[in-house]
């Protein structure tokens, strides 16, 4: 066939090479059925023969020489018969995608941790292997040389792979048949050369999940109760069954083997989500046990609803968060992703990007671009090449470009400079850059801000300089999530996020903009000017080895591009600097400018500032909500103030002395894309201020309220009443119930019921919504108080004056990290309040970080914007 590359061999009809490239590719045999509703199954073997196998792995050996893939095409590779420990091998081969629909399987498997190696190999033939191009010397090369070329192009060669998928390649491999398997690792090209393929590839992830006639889903080969497990889920598929193993003190063992699988590392996996999400059918595999994935989920379901029971019969911590699990979320989320028809071909996505992103947090991915990249394909807005919101970043563009070349873009080439911040994968995209690009998109699509209250994003490290990625405040870390970041630590970390919501119940908690939807426009960022970027490059980083993290005084660090300060781009998972500045003009009369979306206004409008009830003014806020991490209480000079410092000493306290010698700690071989930013990270809102925090209360590390604050929202500590105050139990539980909705009515008895137990209350006052077990109060009092503490966990009760157009005081709830003369405020758009801290600077310019989401009690459903009018009159550019 002509391929347009000289082959270095070509089979014959008829033989085995020549049916993997041009014949018909047969539906493989099931390897298991769904349970029994009626009786148990019998014990289901390994089913040895023929199998295609998807697998996701990112390590390539270096002696191994791909042939390019067309349009269309995809790799698969035929592993052959072998037993035991027997060495793998196998052949690769291209077809095209739409022929071999139904003809393969796709496993599913956790790769390994970031510092594992390859240590085993597989051996591979590349039956599409092609002869270098000899150019002009082709005639001079004779037919010995190219014949020993060709040898050794078809020949076996070496390719390594991980302990984990060489496990699962020798438990899904055939004793007797070949096994023809499509592996991402091994058929796509994950090296530097790769890196186009792979994107085109990624882009069709939808259609070649869905193709394969099965999902073969690998926990692993150390799991020694797997089989009771396992034989666990057969069991239960029969409720009967069900139902008296639920009461059976002796089956504790046997849940939990099954928990113990609902752990394995597979279930925290990011990319594992779109493997199933779109398989058409799956099963799981662990050692040599096997079982269908709707048993699986089934039992998981059914072991969810019983957990309260099972927990409080057998008090094993190994019970403790089962419904916060990646396996519960996992199973939860796959009813609602996507409808599928009869056959299970995906039919239509169900959930936006935003939804996907936002409630996903469980699961990790390697490179911190895979949280949005990893879940393109099951998006109902899947990004498509060019797209409105990408306007949004034109003006930054296209001043990156006048900075660079000197000279005005053409306007032929702008549309196609604004789609360069797709969504799309692009691996040559930094991923702050992408982050930022997600949540303008999302807010520009929903016209809602909620997504800056949303903690989502993971860490990201440039690992060559050892140094963090500096995120606006507004693309809000994994580090405030309840749960923390995924991996780092067991238990509740933070607070339930007041913006959260679920795939199955996206409903809004509160409304406290009411109807107003965000209207969101970009403003330059001067820090990404070449110039400046030159001059503060050392001096704009944040080193992860600091005992505290400072960032730049300037958003979005970047390097002039030069050979000299090039590297390449690794990423990891750590978290964001969630600080940064923004800037804003002052009238002589310090009274807050409009800014424009032009770097440099020409005509300024003063804005009404309200006054406070004891008749001061609040700091004119910030036109934008900064983007990047600064060091607090630290002085910011202009930029053309910052150009002209050069002094050894660094004018900003709190950030060290850049070094002239400062190298990359790796070899410099291509752009580090992580330090190329073009993405302004300044982001202008309408809003207005509600109050200033006067007060605040101690963390409430622990769910522990202190006694003084209860005092303050009107409870008389020791003294026996029947009556406790309105404001405080709806405050103490953010006036919702656990499932979101407004707080049953029993509530308020059961806060009195601890307010006057020595058991929740103590000598002090203090109230402790975390019960250890054996301290045995009334259910009801109990879920009280465990909604409680899901509230207040590592926040801080506060206290706030009002403006003049608004009564007072006002008591709520705020990050961690408010302080005394922080505002809050409420942006049109944004379901709940959020609190702005200021940051002192220049004296003519105002800056403002995003904290974070805020309760404010008697705020949150919209009694702030009734009046029309006043919203008119009060709104403001921050």
């Amino acid at each position: 066939p002509n391929t347009g590359q000289r082959l270095a061999a070509i089979y014959e009809p008829g033989t085995a090479e020549h049916s993997l490239l041009y014949g018909k590719l047969a539906r493989p045999r099931d390897r298991a059925q769904r349970g029994n509703a009626h009786r148990a199954p019998e014990p289901i073997k390994r089913w040895q023969s023929a199998v295609h196998i998807v697998i996701r792995d990112y390590l390539q050996g270096p002696q191994f020489k791909y042939s390019k893939v067309k349009k269309g095409e995809i790799r698969i590779l035929c592993l052959h018969p072998g037993s035991g420990n027997k060495p793998l091998k196998a052949s690769l081969f291209k077809r095209n995608l739409e022929d071999v629909f139904d003809g393969y399987e796709a496993l599913s498997y956790c790769w390994g941790g970031p510092n594992e190696r390859n240590t085993h190999e597989i051996l591979i033939r590349d039956l599409n292997a092609t002869l270098p191009d000899f150019g002009k010397e082709t005639h001079k090369t004779n037919a010995a040389v190219k014949w020993r070329m060709a040898v050794k192009a078809t020949g076996e060669t070496p390719f390594p792979i991980r302990k984990n998928l060489h496990q699962a390649l020798l438990k899904l491999r055939s004793i007797e048949h070949d096994v023809n398997i499509w592996v991402d690792a091994i058929c796509i090209d994950q090296t530097e050369r790769g890196k186009e393929e792979k994107e085109e590839q990624l882009s069709r992830m939808t259609e070649i999940y869905n193709s394969a006639s099965n999902v073969c889903i690998w926990l692993g080969d150390a799991y020694e109760r797997a089989g009771d497990g396992i034989q666990l889920v057969r069991d239960i598929m029969n409720f009967k069954t069900f139902d008296i193993l639920i009461d059976l003190p002796e089956a504790k063992d046997r849940w939990m083997s099954l928990i113990e699988l609902m752990k394995a590392p597979w279930f925290g996996r990011r990319w594992i989500i779109q493997e199933v999400a779109l398989s058409r059918n799956a099963t799981i595999h662990c050692a040599d046990h096997v079982i269908h994935w709707d048993d699986f989920a089934d039992a998981v379901s059914l072991l969810k609803e019983k957990i309260e029971i099972l927990r409080n019969k057998f008090r094993d911590e190994i019970f403790d968060d089962l419904e916060t699990s990646s396996a519960c979320i996992l199973v939860d989320i796959l009813t609602n992703v996507c409808r599928k028809s009869d056959d299970g071909k995906v039919l239509e996505n169900m959930l936006d990007l935003e939804t996907l992103v936002s409630t996903l947090l469980g699961f990790q991915a390697t490179y911190p671009r895979d949280t949005i990249y990893s879940i393109l394909s099951l998006a109902r807005d899947s990004p498509q090449a060019s797209e409105n919101w990408e306007m949004l970043h034109s003006s930054q563009l296209e001043r990156n470009y006048h900075k660079r070349n000197h000279q005005n873009i053409e306007w032929a080439k702008r549309r196609r400079l604004g789609s360069a911040v797709g969504l799309t994968p692009n691996y040559k995209f930094s991923t702050r850059d992408l982050f930022v690009a997600f949540v303008t998109r999302c807010i520009y699509n929903s016209g809602c801000l909620d997504i800056i209250c949303r903690h989502w994003a993971p860490r990201v490290f440039d690992r060559a300089y050892n140094e963090e990625v500096v995120m606006p405040s507004w693309v809000s870390g994994m580090s405030k999530a309840p749960y923390g970041i995924p991996g780092t630590s067991l238990g509740r970390q933070n607070g339930e996020n007041f913006v959260a919501y679920t795939p199955n119940d996206q409903r809004r908690r509160y409304n406290a903009s009411g109807s107003y939807r965000a209207k969101i426009s970009m403003v330059d960022d001067p820090s990404l000017d070449p110039q400046e970027t030159m001059v503060h490059s050392d001096r704009l980083r944040t080193n992860i080895t600091d005992t505290a993290f400072t960032g730049s005084p300037l958003p979005s660090p970047t390097l002039e591009k030069n050979p000299s300060s090039v590297i390449d781009s690794i990423t990891e998972q750590t978290e964001p600097s969630q600080n940064a500045p923004s800037y804003a003009k002052l009238n002589p009369n310090g009274q807050a400018a409009e800014l424009t979306t032009e770097s440099q206004a020409s005509t300024v409008q003063p804005q009404l500032l309200p006054t406070f009830e004891n008749g001061s003014r609040p700091i004119p806020p910030a036109i934008e909500i900064n983007a990047l991490s600064i060091p607090s209480r630290s002085p910011l000079p202009s930029p053309n103030q910052a150009l002209q410092d050069r002094s050894p000493i660094s004018p900003w306290p709190g950030l060290a002395r850049p070094s002239p010698s400062r190298k990359p700690t790796k070899t410099i071989k291509s752009p580090d894309v992580e330090r190329e930013h073009e993405l302004s990270g300044i982001l202008s809102v309408k809003g207005f201020i509600l109050c200033q925090i006067k007060e605040h209360s101690d963390v409430m590390r622990g769910g522990i309220i202190q006694g003084e604050w209860v005092e303050k929202m009107g409870w008389e500590i020791g003294q026996t009443q029947n009556r406790v105050p309105d404001m405080l139990w709806r405050l103490l539980v953010a006036d919702r119930g656990c499932k979101g909705g407004k707080p049953p009515q029993w509530y308020k008895r059961a806060c009195l019921h601890g307010l006057v137990d020595s058991r929740v209350a103590d000598a002090e006052g203090n109230l402790h919504s975390l019960m250890p077990a054996d301290r045995k109060i009334s259910e009801y009092t109990t879920k009280y108080f465990e909604r409680v503490r899901n509230v207040v966990w590592n926040r801080r009760l506060i206290k706030a004056e009002t403006t003049e157009w608004f009564r007072g005081p006002l008591f709520g709830l705020a990050p961690k990290d408010c302080e005394a003369g922080d505002i809050v405020c409420i942006l049109l758009g944004c379901s709940v309040p959020v609190v702005l801290k200021r940051v002192k600077g220049h004296r003519e310019i105002s800056v403002y970080q995003l904290v974070g989401e805020a309760y404010i009690h008697g705020m949150m459903d919209g009694e702030a914007v009734q009046d029309k009018s006043l919203v008119e009159k009060l709104a403001t550019d921050f």
